[in-house]
């Protein structure tokens, strides 16, 4: 049983790994919000729905705060793309296209 354990502590820590390294928002300005908590704790489901919940804890719903507000959401689980719900603005524009992904990048307006 021990093995196994330390088999799926080693799975998730890599899991967490990649997530945190694929998965970021980007802001109005055009900086970039990372994950900056332990990667040994639990098993993330949402590197965003993380990146939110520190940037809001109080709130329920940290995502859709980000989202309302117009930040990209890069390296999602869902979207093979990077994700806006309003129109890009310069500075986003610019990191993305710093980045390589601005061509990739869906709009969704709500």
């Amino acid at each position: 049983m021990e093995e196994y354990d330390s088999w799926l502590l080693h799975a998730r820590r890599k899991r967490n790994k990649e997530l945190v390294e694929t998965g970021y928002w980007i802001d109005r300005r055009g900086k970039t919000h990372r994950y900056k908590g332990s990667l040994d704790n639990d098993y993330i489901v949402s590197i965003h729905a993380e990146i939110a919940k520190s940037l809001y804890p109080d709130s329920l719903w940290p995502g859709d705060i980000l989202s309302n507000l117009g930040w990209v959401m890069v390296g999602s689980l869902v979207y093979n793309h990077p994700v806006i719900y309003k129109e890009p603005s310069q500075s986003q524009i610019n990191k993305l296209d710093e980045l390589g992904i601005y061509d990739k990048l869906i709009i969704i307006n709500k």
